[in-house]
């Protein structure tokens, strides 16, 4: 709508720009709102206080987190599916809503929100045609309140990147080895 296009600081495609450069703009210019990333699969959002990173969550519960981490074991399974549908309503992370509710401890669900959101964001450096768009808010979501924002945009994508998996850049690799200027070339080679 028209009320929502208002807001939009910028947008773009991943095959003109690169994350990279989207998350040092939110940065430099200090953004508050969020980065909607739409894919193949649900939609990512990314808040951002301040030009830095909040939290990252989409409202699928099983692209969150694939596998059921260790501190969600002994959880109620009613609470857990409360959970997972508020999630799926309003993105709202899992661990945020089940500390609020006193199941699990706050430190170790704020540090599960950040491990989850940057495996998550993870998947969308390798991905193709990730459309985005970046929505100024003066006030983010009341679940990320009392969420601390990552101090260094440039730490925070590292820390991303790691979470890349071979299988992700498996089919990126097809180039020309000639594009390689000759003074990489070695440097290259060692690496493969």
């Amino acid at each position: 709508g028209s009320a929502s296009a208002a807001k939009i600081f910028f947008s773009g495609d991943t095959d003109f720009v690169s994350f990279a450069r989207v998350l040092r703009i939110i940065a430099q210019k200090e953004l508050n709102g969020t980065l909607r990333c739409s894919w193949t699969k649900e939609d990512v959002e990314l808040y951002a206080r301040d030009g830095r990173v909040v939290l990252v969550t989409t409202r699928d519960a099983e692209l969150y987190y694939s596998e059921v981490p260790i501190t969600l074991v002994s959880i109620d399974p009613g609470d857990l599916a409360r959970a997972r549908a508020t999630q799926s309503q309003n993105g709202c992370p899992v661990f945020i809503t089940l500390a609020g509710e006193g199941r699990i401890l706050r430190h170790p669900a704020l540090q599960l929100v950040g491990h989850y959101g940057q495996e998550l964001f993870a998947h969308l450096w390798t991905a193709s045609q990730v459309r985005f768009a970046f929505e100024q808010a003066s006030d983010l979501p009341d679940f990320t309140r009392d969420v601390s924002s990552e101090n260094d945009i440039e730490d925070w994508m590292l820390r991303t990147l790691r979470f890349v998996e071979v299988e992700d850049v498996v089919d990126k690799t097809n180039y020309d080895v000639n594009w390689i200027p000759s003074y990489t070339r070695h440097g290259r080679e060692r690496v493969e």
